[in-house]
């Protein structure tokens, strides 16, 4: 009896045993599981994360060149601005200049000198009015290499394009060179920066 009662004993230990070792395989797979799935999640996660994160960029980008391409038409729209003051007296001028002559034609006082003085100031109006379409062609120009150059000289092309149209504001802008020592530098970019703080201080 003893026997009996101590095999029965150890059939329900091990069948304790067995039900334990069946129940922590269940805990140990739904953990496999639960672990699987957060991995998943969690590379689901990253994987939309990274889309995500590059789909701003991209935005960020789109808004960056959407920016820039509205301040180089507010650039461009000062600039016409600038080139129709800068315009406005040589073609007064020379108007004046062509209707004073059609009008001493037409009186009889054709003078030889007095007329060739006169095409030659027209001559010079229209080559400035050529220069200042330089000046601002030359402006928009990416400079790939640097130049030697004088401040003076960037400070002076600068006012060239800006001068009349400060000046039309009643404003003074006065200068002081005191150095002529040269610099390695980009010329436009550099133009383009004064010519911000000119434009900003006005």
């Amino acid at each position: 009896d003893a026997l009996g009662v101590f095999l029965k004993s150890m059939v329900a230990f091990l069948i304790g045993i067995f039900v334990m070792m069946i129940l922590l395989t269940r805990i140990d797979v739904k953990r496999e599981k639960v672990k699987q799935a957060a991995q998943k999640a969690l590379y689901e996660l990253n994987t939309t994360l990274e889309e995500r994160v590059k789909d701003e960029v991209q935005k960020n980008r789109e808004k960056d060149q959407q920016l820039l391409q509205q301040s180089r038409l507010a650039s461009m729209g000062e600039m016409l601005s600038m080139i129709a003051h800068q315009w406005r007296q040589p073609l007064q001028a020379i108007s004046t200049t062509v209707q004073g002559m059609s009008l001493k034609i037409s009186l009889g006082k054709f003078d030889e000198e007095l007329f060739t003085c006169k095409l030659n100031d027209v001559s010079n109006y229209a080559q400035h009015l050529s220069q200042t379409i330089n000046d601002f062609r030359d402006f928009f120009k990416k400079s790939k290499e640097k130049r030697e150059i004088t401040l003076e000289e960037i400070i002076e092309k600068v006012l060239g394009i800006i001068r009349v149209s400060i000046e039309n504001k009643n404003i003074t802008l006065n200068t002081d060179f005191e150095s002529d020592v040269k610099i390695s530098t980009y010329p436009n970019e550099l133009m383009q920066v004064l010519l911000n703080l000119v434009k900003n201080a006005e």
